[in-house]
């Protein structure tokens, strides 16, 4: 589905503090002008002021001024959404970071200031690099700036369930894919919000630290958000781990501060109840994914998988934190809850899966849980990669929507990437 051009308009008025322009087609819609510039202004403060993203580009007048323009308008459908034509406005700065427009539908009826919170961020991410394909960084990102902008009233802590849901969904797959392939309703790539509340209460990880790290000086898209990642934590494979271990202890009084009050609980894929039992999950892991299986006997056993061979892994006590190899024999106090992380190939390359006309698709691998006789307890239960995960509440550890399928289509140009981003509700 091709997105329209900027909306037709019959007037409009601009805010004197931030340049920008709120547009309205229909005239009982004036009057909510006001409103949207207010909102614009709270998110301009907490966004480009406080938190340090750059101003958006300015269009040349393509609005009647160069600030940003905000239309009022329902061909959003009853939800919003952010548009770009992927041009480069500055080839000297280093980076793909061009303007922007937003598009709100007039009649939503509640969390209009979210909506605008959300929207004017992602014109933001296009003004740092509009050439990462992979959504999850996109909505995330987004998905934070409303609870910047509004403190105690963005969604991210109702969009975390949606991220649990389906933990063996790649870390940088979507909702899209999920319906497209499984049949499954997702809000996946908002819900990825929690990835980067981990990366911000351990790493001290922005999102804005994140666009930068992942700028890009042409479409080659190097370096990509999992690199990103990576430089900004020191290591993106245990990262991901850390919080593979906080997934699991989310909904508990065991769940890391920053995810205290969040009801998320992770969803299980499997039991083992007894020695020798293997058990393979109904969804296999997708590169960057995870799965959980419950141990419902009580004493101490080994756990181990039977997984892909060209795969890297890591398997994990959610109840003790500790972290081995895929290739070792983890050890869990029963009845507790055990896991383990797709790290994908070695040298995963997050757009080595992304193709220009099909999107982003992150192959599965086969993978089994197994209870084992526990290793003696003597012999070390850490694992050899030196990290043996967090303590029990260690910090250390680690949108919106158009309502039924057919707002699910992902609205698209040639090529792929020229997408608009949009908050579905």
């Amino acid at each position: 589905m091709l997105m329209p051009g900027r909306p037709a308009t019959i007037g409009s008025v601009s805010d004197a503090t931030t340049g920008g322009v709120c547009h309205w087609n229909r005239a009982q819609d004036e009057a909510l002008c006001g409103d949207i510039l207010e909102y614009l202004a709270d998110s301009w403060q907490a966004q480009v002021v406080e938190e340090g993203w750059p101003e958006p580009f300015p269009d040349g007048g393509l609005g009647g001024t160069s600030g940003i323009d905000l239309y009022l308008h329902t061909s959003a459908e009853f939800g919003a959404y952010t548009q770009s034509p992927y041009v480069d406005s500055d080839d000297s700065d280093g980076r793909m970071g061009g303007e922007a427009y937003i598009v709100i539908d007039p009649r939503i009826t509640d969390e209009m200031n979210l909506y605008v919170a959300h929207e004017f961020n992602h014109a933001l991410q296009f003004a740092v690099d509009f050439t990462e394909p992979t959504l999850p960084p996109w909505e995330a990102a987004a998905t934070v700036a409303e609870e910047v902008t509004y403190e105690g009233e963005g969604s991210w802590k109702v969009m975390a369930q949606e991220f649990n849901n389906t933990p063996w969904q790649s870390l940088l797959g979507d909702g899209y894919s999920l319906w497209d392939d499984y049949d499954i309703w997702s809000y996946y790539e908002y819900g990825s919000a929690l990835w980067l509340e981990h990366l911000h209460a351990v790493y001290g990880v922005s999102a804005v630290d994140l666009w930068w790290a992942m700028t890009n000086n042409d479409w080659n898209n190097d370096p990509d958000v999992w690199d990103a990642y990576d430089e900004l934590t020191g290591g993106g494979d245990d990262a991901l781990v850390e919080l593979a271990i906080a997934r699991g202890r989310m909904g508990t009084s065991a769940a890391p501060d920053w995810a205290q009050g969040v009801d998320a609980p992770v969803v299980v894929q499997g039991t083992l109840n007894s020695l020798d039992e293997s058990v393979m999950p109904e969804y296999l892991p997708h590169d960057l994914g995870v799965v959980y299986f419950e141990v419902t006997s009580e004493g101490r056993f080994g756990f181990e998988i039977d997984g892909s061979m060209d795969t890297r892994w890591r398997v994990f006590s959610v109840d003790s934190g500790e972290v081995w190899a895929g290739d070792e024999t983890g050890v869990v106090n029963g009845p507790g809850l055990v896991g383990a992380v797709n790290l994908g190939p070695e040298g995963f390359d997050s757009d080595d899966s992304c193709d220009w006309n099909l999107g982003c698709i992150y192959p599965t691998r086969e993978v089994s849980m197994r209870l084992v006789e526990a290793p003696p307890a003597d012999s070390g239960d850490v694992d050899d990669t030196g990290s043996t995960g967090p303590e029990d509440g260690d910090d250390s550890t680690g949108c919106g929507c158009a309502s039924g399928p057919t707002g699910f289509d992902l609205f698209l140009s040639l090529p792929f990437l020229l997408l608009a981003v949009l908050r579905r509700r």
